[in-house]
């Protein structure tokens, strides 16, 4: 970009330096991901409605998809199953591990018995010194290996619980990327999964208008599209950048939105009230 070029957006914005511009012209490009800036001359802002948290859901292990019980659209729960892969050899290893800790059980009640016997008759002086410690020592390889099948136990249930994919935060299902008997690498996107408990929206004010956003204050936006377009709603200030970007002269601020039959995500919505808003 031509250093006239930014020398007239810098005198028709209000801009004093051209770093501002530059990224006054990023911020405008991209707002979808953060807002638009705020102009120092506006009291009023657009940015979008977003979820309070949004997150693609992988499994950690690589497989073939057997199962996917939840629809796109749909509510989910925290620990909601979200998808399953193949896990019959996972399976047929947990079965294989309790097996061995039901062995190792078996084995370990048969040398404590005969550990027991052992040091009545040590004590009655009836067996040597080297009886009692060969069924001494039986008894403490018995609890061992108890101990390792246990730990046994916990590997193969945890290679298998890897084998599904739960939803970490009640929400939305949004999409589905893959299909039952589609075959997917370690940590390969699955699903989106978002939070929309409540919506946020992020905007970038001029520097002039740093120390007027605080934490607490409510203000009023009005959503830009949608059935209910024109309609305003209260939005609070939860976050406030604790100093301005060098870059571009300006900092974030972030207005939390309560979702409603009004509000959806993805929504352009505006600020339409003074960043003096009451607390």
């Amino acid at each position: 970009m031509s250093s006239s070029v930014i020398s007239s957006i810098s005198s028709a914005c209000g801009l004093k330096r051209p770093a501002a511009v530059i990224g006054l012209l990023l911020g405008i490009c991209l707002p979808l991901v953060s807002g638009e800036p705020v102009q120092p001359t506006s009291s009023w802002a657009r940015s979008v409605l977003l979820p309070a948290a949004s997150v693609n859901l992988s499994a950690p292990t690589p497989g073939i998809i057997s199962a996917q019980p939840i629809p796109e659209g749909s509510r989910v729960t925290a620990g909601q199953v979200i998808l399953e892969l193949d896990a019959r050899e996972e399976e047929a290893r947990l079965q294989e591990a309790q097996a061995q800790k039901d062995l190792a059980t078996a084995e370990a009640a048969r040398a404590e018995a005969a550990y027991l016997r052992a040091k009545e008759l040590f004590d009655s002086n009836f067996q040597s010194q080297r009886q009692y410690d060969d069924a001494k020592a039986a008894y403490d390889r018995g609890r061992a290996l108890i101990k390792q099948a246990e730990a046994g136990i916990v590997a193969a249930q945890y290679r298998l619980d890897r084998k599904t994919v739960r939803a970490p935060f009640d929400g939305l299902l949004l999409r589905r990327f893959k299909a039952p008997g589609e075959a997917i690498e370690n940590f390969e996107t699955v699903a989106r999964l978002i939070d929309d408990s409540y919506l946020e929206m992020l905007l970038f004010a001029d520097a002039s208008r740093f120390g007027t956003v605080q934490i607490g204050q409510t203000h009023t936006i009005e959503l830009l599209d949608g059935p209910n377009a024109g309609t305003q709603v209260a939005a609070e200030v939860v976050s406030v950048d604790p100093v301005i970007d060098p870059a571009s002269g300006t900092f974030r601020f972030k207005l939390r939105v309560q979702n409603g039959n009004k509000v959806a995500v993805g929504l352009s919505a505006r600020l339409i009230a003074s960043a003096e808003a009451t607390p």
